[in-house]
């Protein structure tokens, strides 16, 4: 098993991840993998979209939206008070698709990281 798959496996297993699999006539086309994350002032918690792909070949065919609907219908049975989602500014498609499906960009905040460990491209 590739490091990859063992990583998602172990924080899948551990609830810190869940996976929405996309699936066509048996073979697996897109996935999407959200957090569940406390949000203390409001005293409940949101659902953020950490990473969202689709097989390059599947594209262009609905397979994200229909992703983000089964994210959107759980997060909303869960409780979930909002979903986010962050993406580069320049991934326009990304950007397209997440504005359609109702999601709003956030003014007024800034992203900011510290990286703790040395960056080996991933």
């Amino acid at each position: 098993m590739g490091q990859s798959a063992s990583w998602l496996r172990h924080n899948l297993r551990s609830g810190r991840l869940a996976a929405f699999i996309a699936e066509m006539q048996g073979e697996q086309i897109g996935f999407a993998v959200t957090m569940d994350v406390p949000a203390s002032l409001r005293l409940g918690h949101y659902w953020q979209i950490r990473d969202l792909f689709v097989a390059p070949s599947r594209r262009r065919l609905g397979v994200a939206r229909v992703l983000l609907d089964g994210i959107h219908s759980s997060a909303t049975v869960a409780g979930a008070l909002r979903l986010a989602v962050q993406t580069e500014v320049d991934n326009a498609g990304a950007m397209r698709l997440y504005e359609e499906c109702g999601f709003t960009p956030v003014e007024g905040y800034r992203g900011l990281a510290l990286p703790l460990v040395p960056d080996e491209g991933g």
